[in-house]
């Protein structure tokens, strides 16, 4: 039998953390090369500007109007260049992604845990990391990021954050300037794929306050200055194109970021909350309840920041791996406390980089509670049930009615998922499904007409033309979208052999979907089927 601590021993460990994560993340995402785009996919991933790798868009203009991460881009680029339009080949390249991710965290892992000053944990830095590396790689936190195409950017801010904390865990070890320089490079790449990549230069701070711990925190702050330079001007060039190209809301005042703060302190209890409990994710969370629970969010956030503090303070003069993970783990959160808009104001997507802190944080302050073999018979337990419940959710983002179908099932109040399904079934025939779902979301917003709408419109194309009268007019009544009830009364005027006023409906309709083209993707798909419509009437 091999000794512990023997260089085989060593060898076999390293070999572990490299692979058990790999075939663990092949195991659970295999199925997403069968899955479609959803979401935002179609607009954000699959627009012309990357089918054509437009650079000239890519690297002076938010690419696809929302955002502008040209190192993101670059890789949609290379998906459209190699798969066309399969969306399988750009889910295959988000796997491969996590899995470069995760091997660097592994790697790096097991190098920051062997440095720590705790010689229980400085002992079991192989195991640990292993532990660590794969219960990251499970957390049905994750299955978002990897299974959703347009969150590549948050998987390429993850894979650029790896390789920096390998880059400074190198040069802090080694010496080598050109660690040193990679790090720099590393960090732009990630403040250019996603913007949760924002307090990088803390985390280097912090990282190489850990590794050096005879450093002085003037010697830590100059070595994270390069990286706060980069983040500087990464921000400032994302707001001036941002800006020139109205993508940008105007400047929060004072008042607005008091009026967020309830939220902002809710948000990093939403995260730990599902990081212990991964049950009822969704796309699509509705917080109505911080407000009317402001109270007892006050009191978690005070001992959330309680118990974070007191972990940075108890461990920050011998820089304990604890201390660094907590202040890591509270520095990743900053861009995503909705302190600062993010739409939609929680997602899984954004607690990728928290949780690159928070699973190691977890584990170190339990180990040395636990007996080995317990800790081990434990673990193991957990990254079992944590990549059961991954397995569970990839598939509830194969389509966009499975993907909608749940989120309004774990909430009802998710208005905007059921919205996205009851289109999604209409635009897929299912018109009587689609009709329910829009019952459901009346159920939330009653003066919201399209329920009516659309029974009006299913009612054209049973032939019932006196009930589809009597409905759209209903529908008309309330809240409803003007280029959808003139189609509908378009529809009804052919049906009834009224071509003058079937074209005076369509041009309506054309007109207002014209209005609404930039903010509604819908009105797209009708302004489209209206010009069709009007072609079609007017070559007769």
């Amino acid at each position: 039998m091999t000794a512990a601590g023997s260089p085989s021993k060593d060898i076999a460990w390293k070999r572990a953390t490299l692979l058990a994560p790999l075939l663990a993340i092949v195991l659970v995402y295999a199925p997403v090369r069968d899955h479609e785009t959803v979401w935002d996919d179609g607009p954000l991933s699959f627009a012309p500007v990357y089918r054509d790798c437009d650079l000239t868009a890519i690297f002076t203009t938010p690419a696809n109007t929302f955002e502008y991460l040209p190192v993101r881009d670059l890789t949609l680029c290379a998906d459209h260049a190699m798969w066309g339009n399969w969306p399988g080949g750009f889910h295959l390249v988000n796997v491969a992604i996590f899995i470069l991710a995760c091997g660097l965290i592994g790697v790096w892992m097991r190098r920051v845990l062997a440095s720590s000053p705790d010689e229980a944990t400085a002992g079991k830095a192989a195991p640990l990391a292993l532990v660590i590396t794969l219960a990251f790689a499970m957390h049905p936190l994750q299955v978002e990021p990897v299974a959703f195409i347009t969150a590549r950017n948050a998987l390429l801010a993850l894979l650029f954050l790896a390789c920096t904390l390998h880059a400074v865990e190198r040069h802090a070890v080694t010496g080598r300037a050109y660690w040193y320089a990679a790090s720099i490079v590393t960090t732009a790449l990630a403040l250019f794929s996603k913007a949760t990549a924002t307090p990088t230069f803390a985390i280097v701070a912090l990282l190489y306050a850990l590794l050096v711990r005879e450093a002085s925190w003037k010697k830590v702050a100059l070595y994270a200055t390069p990286h706060f330079v980069v983040t500087a001007i990464a921000v400032v060039l994302h707001t001036t194109i941002a800006s020139s190209h109205g993508v940008l809301g105007s400047a929060l005042s004072l008042g607005e970021v008091a009026r967020r703060l309830p939220r902002a302190g809710f948000v990093p209890q939403f995260y730990l909350y599902k990081f212990v409990w991964p049950a009822s994710l969704s796309s699509d969370y509705v917080l109505d309840d911080v407000r009317a629970n402001i109270i007892a969010f006050g009191v978690g956030a005070l001992v959330f920041a309680g118990a974070i503090g007191w972990l940075i303070l108890r461990g920050a003069r011998t820089r304990t791996t604890a201390a660094f993970f907590a202040a890591a783990f509270l520095m990743a959160l900053v861009p995503v406390s909705n302190l600062l808009p993010t739409h939609p104001p929680v997602a899984d997507r954004y607690a990728q980089i928290p949780l690159l802190f928070l699973v190691p944080l977890a584990v170190v302050l339990i180990a040395p509670f636990a007996p080995a073999r317990a800790l081990a018979g434990v673990a193991a337990v957990w990254i079992a049930l944590l990549g059961v419940l991954s397995a569970k959710q990839v598939p509830i983002w194969q389509n966009e009615e499975s993907l909608y179908s749940h989120a309004a099932s774990v909430d009802e109040r998710a208005v905007q998922s059921l919205d996205n399904l009851a289109y999604t079934q209409w635009f897929k025939g299912k018109e009587v499904e689609a009709i329910e779902s829009f019952a459901r979301y009346a159920a939330q917003v009653p003066n919201d007409g399209r329920h009516e709408l659309f029974q009006a419109w299913h009612a054209v194309h049973q032939g019932d033309l006196e009930s589809a009268e009597v409905l759209l007019d209903r529908a008309a009544r309330k809240v409803v979208t003007d280029y959808l009830v003139q189609m509908v009364r378009a529809e009804i005027a052919e049906a009834k052999g009224r071509k003058r006023a079937a074209i005076r409906a369509y041009e309506r309709a054309r007109e207002d979907a014209q209005r609404r083209f930039q903010r509604d993707a819908r009105a797209r798909i009708y302004l489209h089927k209206a010009e069709q419509r009007l072609r079609a009437l007017k070559s007769f």
